[in-house]
């Protein structure tokens, strides 16, 4: 279940986007053979091509560089959202291995409802290749490049989507630089509450925690509960809370996980479940507990059994600032507020 909460921070990132490995040097014979694939595509098919400044060995080039934004550079330490294509060398039997574009999947015929692309990163050797950062820093939003790269700069010698030491050619478009993540989903969840209470005023309300202080970045809507009945209780601490949920990007409302089969057929996935399937979990009031994301703690709380409830809610009551790879086809980003709904089944 994808809202089980992920401890640490995965040191090798491995996510929709950038299914790679920590690269390694290859031995020194490799690494020549290597390093003359890599100057000889560069001379051969992309003449124009450059050596990326630093780079004067010849294991990263710079193919082409559209300058076309107007921003400023992404710096160290601050979060891009980019489009990105990788393609295999040989180029005589070059082929994409991985892309975040819906076209060019459904071109290759591995377009997939349940695959989310939206990619948004860290910029740091930490979570990407050494050869994006690279290029990346030099691009301004709007900038499309490509670029020609070694594999210990790329994939090294582990990568599961590549194969060993093999060299690869990245296209990337900059779509957006953000450095004060935190604001910036604090907004994103601001507006969506905004926009709805405008249509339905009231419906969502600020959560509050378990001394009853308010909580930033979380609203939550009870229009869907029903009464508490005389023969049930709300949820007390080590109670086991079986539920059904649907949970959403809350950016572009893509379907991040769900236990609800009609709600998975509707976005054309093609999981199997009954109406007695559910996922119980031991509901908590200590907020440093583990179980479960935050935001299930608190959506549960004065919610009687037969109910359903919308969070909305910031990555602090989520996956916060390292994100989750659980699913590698639907990452949740670092910073990436979520929007679920939660039918209450039993309380034991």
């Amino acid at each position: 279940m994808y809202f089980m909460k992920i401890k640490g921070y995965l040191l090798c990132a491995v996510t929709l986007l950038l299914l790679v490995g920590c690269a390694e040097e290859p031995s020194e014979s490799a690494r020549d053979n290597e390093l003359l694939l890599v100057s000889s595509t560069a001379e051969l098919y992309f003449p124009n091509a450059t050596p990326m400044q630093g780079y004067d060995d010849g294991s990263l080039w710079v193919i082409s560089h559209a300058q076309v934004g107007t921003g400023s550079k992404p710096m160290p330490g601050s979060y891009v959202a980019f489009d990105y294509t990788g393609k295999l060398l040989p180029i005589s039997q070059s082929k994409i291995f991985q892309t975040t574009s819906l076209w060019r999947d459904s071109l290759l015929g591995t377009f997939s409802t349940a695959k989310h692309y939206a990619p948004y990163f860290l910029l740091d050797t930490a979570s990407m290749p050494a050869s994006l950062l690279a290029m990346l820093q030099q691009m301004s939003v709007g900038d499309t490049a490509k670029v020609l790269s070694a594999s210990w700069l790329a994939s090294g010698t582990t990568g599961p989507a590549v194969p060993a030491n093999t060299p690869v050619i990245f296209t990337l478009i900059l779509r957006e630089v953000v450095s004060d993540p935190r604001q910036r989903e604090l907004d994103m969840v601001q507006r969506y509450v905004d926009s709805v209470n405008t249509l339905t005023p009231g419906r969502f309300v600020q959560g509050r925690d378990y001394e009853n202080s308010l909580l930033p970045g979380f609203y939550i809507s009870y229009t869907d509960t029903v009464p508490l009945a005389d023969s049930a209780h709300y949820a007390e601490d080590l109670d086991d809370i079986s539920v059904k949920y649907e949970g959403h990007y809350l950016q572009d409302n893509f379907l991040l996980d769900t236990n609800i089969d009609s709600v998975a057929k509707a976005y054309g996935w093609s999981i199997t479940t009954t109406d007695s399937t559910y996922f119980t979990y031991v509901f908590s009031e200590d907020a440093s507990s583990t179980a479960v994301i935050k935001a299930f703690q608190y959506a549960v709380r004065h919610v009687a059994p037969g109910s359903w409830v919308e969070v909305v809610f910031t990555s602090n009551y989520g996956y916060g600032k390292t994100g989750s790879s659980q699913v590698t086809s639907r990452p949740v980003y670092a910073y990436t507020p979520l929007r679920y709904r939660i039918y209450v089944a039993k309380i034991d």
